[in-house]
């Protein structure tokens, strides 16, 4: 339509610097997934010619009409109108599509499930997380407040390591809240993020003895963290916290397509540790869904909570790896830990070498984001973090 080229463009790049770019979008679903590709055309196929497409090798056929007849991945109605106009506005920015459609961009959030599919191929996605808070924190600048620190290990591709995206979504839907998610261009789902009520989500993979995978109504996992963070209230009691991660989760009655980890914190607000910090252990076997919480007997001391890629709670399995290991000595009795010291222990304990894509941090009372990226052929926590203000952000005017 000749109208495309009038159309307001809800959205503007807020910051550009070492590879990273954070966009800001608003308005409704299609209004977002406009801007968004119209501000983002070129760097959006480039991260899917470049590192999806070979990495989803001969399944993308299939894949891609598993999307289409919404049979086995199911995807929000919401999500296909805003990945259209995702592509409607890359049209209109005159990007050169060369057929990609918008089911090549919901292929493209639904990666992980659908290459789960192929049992032989393993991602060398090495993700981890620590969570303190409480005890933990006290004495300290935080005092008692909560700190999460993440490292996103994937394997270095240049069209990822070149290609950071921070989206910030500020929806007028009723029933939305402002969210944001850490990726990569062609991202419109959550892998890492967090929200406007202080709630953070991260994903990794789990590594267990998996049975062969059904394609069969799964939930792409990145869609299912989205609509945890955009949600004001998924479960409707009244706040927004890591009980809405569950109720999500639990929706899938079938579980997921793959073994998923999945680390969240909500904001100190909440003053039980059981909805505070969580681990989510989740799989396409049963059972379906296991939650760590700060009670469960995992080796790490006081108030804080790690996950690497192996199962603790599930079927009791309690994998503790290297990097487990070290966090836990590392941790002595587990109190006296700040912003820094939580870096540091990541960042010296934690690491897998050659692949730390991303290092990030939140300090959700504070409303902090602290995140550093891979550059000049070394991990991403070499480098002083971006460090950015999330009230800001999460404002449409700023």
């Amino acid at each position: 339509s000749n109208c495309t080229n009038a159309q307001k463009i809800n959205g503007k790049i807020v910051y550009k610097k070492d590879n990273l770019t954070v966009i800001k979008v608003w308005g409704t679903h299609k209004e977002r997934g406009f801007a968004y590709g119209y501000l983002s055309g070129n760097k959006i196929l480039r991260v899917y010619n470049n590192y999806l497409k070979p990495a989803l090798g001969n399944s993308i056929g299939k894949a891609k009409a598993n999307i289409y007849n919404k049979k086995n991945i199911l995807i929000d109605d919401k999500y296909f109108e805003e990945a259209k106009a995702i592509i409607e506005g890359m049209k209109a920015a005159k990007v050169k599509l060369n057929g990609f459609t918008y089911l090549d961009l919901l292929l493209a959030n639904s990666f992980l499930d659908i290459e789960g599919l192929d049992r032989n191929r393993k991602l060398s996605n090495g993700c981890s997380s620590l969570i303190s808070w409480g005890n933990a924190t006290k004495g300290t600048s935080l005092n008692g407040e909560s700190v999460i620190t993440r490292h996103l290990d994937w394997k270095v591709n240049k069209s990822l390591i070149e290609n950071n995206l921070i989206l910030i979504h500020i929806p007028t839907e009723k029933d939305e809240q402002a969210w944001l998610m850490i990726g990569y261009f062609g991202q419109m789902s959550v892998l890492s993020g967090c929200n406007k009520s202080g709630l953070s989500v991260f994903q990794h993979m789990m590594y267990d003895n998996i049975s062969e995978i059904k394609l069969d109504r799964y939930e792409p996992i990145w869609f299912s963290l989205r609509k945890v963070l955009e949600q004001k209230d998924f479960d409707n009691d009244g706040s927004n916290d890591v009980n809405d991660l569950k109720a999500v989760l639990n929706s899938n009655k079938y579980g997921y397509a793959d073994g998923f980890i999945i680390s969240a914190l909500s904001s100190s607000t909440t003053k039980k540790d059981s909805i505070r910090a969580i681990i989510a252990e989740i799989a396409p076997d049963k059972p379906y869904f296991t939650f760590r919480t700060n009670n469960f007997d995992d080796d790490i001391v006081g108030d804080n909570i790690y996950a690497a890629n192996h199962p603790v709670k599930r079927n009791s399995e309690k994998i503790y790896k290297s990097r487990y290991k070290s966090i836990k000595k590392a941790l002595r009795k587990g109190t006296n830990i700040d912003a820094e010291k939580s870096w540091k222990l990541m960042t010296k304990h934690s690491r897998l070498k050659g692949i730390n894509l991303q290092t990030m941090q939140i300090i959700p009372e504070k409303g902090i984001l602290k995140l550093s990226v891979w550059q000049n052929n070394k991990e991403a926590y070499n480098f002083k973090p971006h460090v950015f203000d999330l009230n800001k952000l999460f404002n449409k005017n700023k």
